[in-house]
């Protein structure tokens, strides 16, 4: 059996396994950062970009000065975190953000020389 390369997959994480629940997030049609990287790890990806955020993600800067209900929000980046709690993924992780650019990390395998 031979696995399938991905050099980047591009996958929602509306939610966090441990606040919303893994299965509580399948049952409405999403997933969890840390059920995103399980897949992208079992179909062999390389780069992971976590995007659709639900709205009580807010990124640390808007977190730390919104004065939220720290009960009903959270920072963005506990998704990252989340998706590192995935110790059998080699790839890299990242979240997107409204107008960033991430550079995808390519097959760089040399080719072979006639």
């Amino acid at each position: 059996d031979t696995q399938l390369v991905v050099d980047c997959m591009v996958h929602e994480a509306t939610g966090h396994s441990g606040e919303q629940g893994d299965e509580e997030m399948r049952a409405k049609g999403h997933s969890t950062a840390r059920l995103a990287t399980e897949f992208a790890e079992s179909i062999g990806v390389r780069q992971l970009v976590l995007n659709h955020f639900s709205q009580r993600f807010l990124d640390d800067e808007t977190y730390s000065k919104s004065g939220k209900d720290a009960s009903k929000y959270s920072k963005v980046t506990s998704l990252l975190e989340e998706a590192k709690t995935v110790t059998t993924f080699k790839g890299t992780v990242q979240l997107s953000a409204d107008l960033k650019v991430i550079p995808i990390v390519g097959n760089v395998e040399e080719l072979p020389t006639k």
